[in-house]
């Protein structure tokens, strides 16, 4: 059984009908390998597949140029409608959702800065709440770096879109790189904000919001707040997350609620959006990340990289 390539080439594909140079290390770093002796591409989760048991199972794929696979549950199939997945999952190089260096405005968030006006580490931010609320327009390229802490906020939101060719970054000085003089995660507990949180019984949709209690002990209300659209970033039947449209995330840990890395576009259904998750972290009880009710933009989907 034999794939025959289609009558027009894929863009992954060469002049010659070979995989290019980039598509060939996104494979090769998704676990496939190439087999020296028949010339064919293996793609498997299991990085030293052996070569000729595979031939003797069967393969779809044929003679160079092709690309063979097992007919295996645990192979991903590398037919052309499955690699822009794969991109999407495993490319290490920038895609076209990568931000131009516009000369937009950079803000810190510290608890030792003065919480003064976020333009250095002396007068970063104490909240990231206030870093976002400083972000002064539209036009894309603005960047909000975070001294790795813990923050207890939720609802975070964005009034301001990035760009296209401009995204609007928001990251974790994970290294000590941008200045921060420390290293690790910026963790973003949505459990820990010192609030009673429940659902709205009086809620008139079919997945209700929530309320925040004017009485009781909220420091006995830390850990997971299971409740419905209380997570790190805002949105609500009322309230679309839209607001995040051309942002770029990195090195972040979200927990404590119920979303890690992610957004809804409730009542703009329908909206075009696109974002990057780089390097993050998403716990929540609903799902660990998530895009709901969007409409992808051409060329700029939205792309999760290395997030867990």
């Amino acid at each position: 059984m034999k794939w025959q390539l289609p009558p027009q080439s894929p863009p992954w594909l060469t002049a010659k009908g070979e995989l290019d140079r980039d598509t060939r290390a996104i494979i090769l770093n998704a676990g496939g390998h190439d087999c020296p002796r028949s010339r064919r591409w293996f793609v498997s989760r299991r990085p030293k597949w052996d070569c000729r048991r595979q031939e003797r199972l069967g393969c779809i794929g044929g003679a160079r140029p092709a690309y063979t696979c097992p007919v295996r549950r645990d192979v991903l199939l590398l037919l052309s409608g499955a690699l822009p997945l794969l991109i999407a999952a495993a490319a290490e190089r920038p895609g076209p959702a990568t931000p131009a260096p516009r000369p937009g405005r950079t803000l810190f968030v510290s608890k030792l800065g003065n919480n003064g006006d976020g333009r250095s580490w002396q007068t970063a931010f104490h909240t990231i709440q206030a870093a976002l609320d400083a972000v002064p327009d539209d036009q894309g390229g603005h960047r909000i770096i975070i001294r790795p802490d813990t923050y207890a906020e939720a609802n975070l939101d964005s009034k301001h879109k990035g760009a296209a060719g401009a995204y609007n970054v928001i990251e974790g000085d994970w290294d000590g790189r941008l200045g921060s003089g420390t290293n690790g995660w910026v963790v973003i507990d949505s459990g820990a904000p010192r609030v009673i949180v429940r659902t709205n019984p009086k809620a008139p949709t079919g997945n209700p919001t929530f309320m925040i209690l004017p009485e009781g002990d909220p420091d006995k209300e830390t850990g997971l707040k299971s409740v419905d659209w209380w997570g790190p970033w805002r949105c609500d039947p009322a309230y679309s997350a839209a607001g995040w449209d051309r942002w770029v995330f990195r090195r972040l840990y979200c927990t404590g609620s119920e979303g890690g890395v992610g957004w809804d576009m409730t009542c703009q259904a329908g909206v075009e959006f696109s974002a990057v998750v780089d390097d993050c972290v998403g716990l929540g009880r609903f799902a660990g990340a998530c895009v709901i009710a969007h409409v992808g933009r051409a060329g700029e989907p939205v792309v999760f990289r290395r997030a867990r």
